[in-house]
């Protein structure tokens, strides 16, 4: 009798260890979530506002008329475009991590 008492008294404290464990990668999953959260948000308020200052960049290089100015506007658009293609390649990433 003296031995499932023991026998018992252990499984008890097998499982109050594993409830104490799963308490603790609860925590910590949830802390693993929230960081996420805060990571993902902060990605989105940068790249919208690199969008917004490409748009703005392509609305002053389609000011110009002269042929120099066209030629100019025509390389500035390509380096926006470059530009662009890198933002959202971080962003990419920047989100996947």
């Amino acid at each position: 009798m003296g031995e499932e008492k023991c026998i018992e008294a252990r499984r008890f404290e097998n499982i109050e260890n594993d409830i104490t464990e799963i308490k603790n990668s609860l925590a910590l999953h949830s802390k693993e979530i929230a960081e996420l959260r805060e990571g993902q948000a902060e990605t989105r308020i940068y790249v919208k506002q690199i969008f917004e200052r490409l748009d703005d960049l392509k609305a002053l290089f389609k000011t110009g008329t002269s042929d120099t100015t066209d030629k100019w506007l025509k390389v500035v658009m390509e380096l926006i475009k470059a530009i662009g293609i890198i933002a959202g390649i971080i962003a990419g990433i920047k989100i996947l991590e």
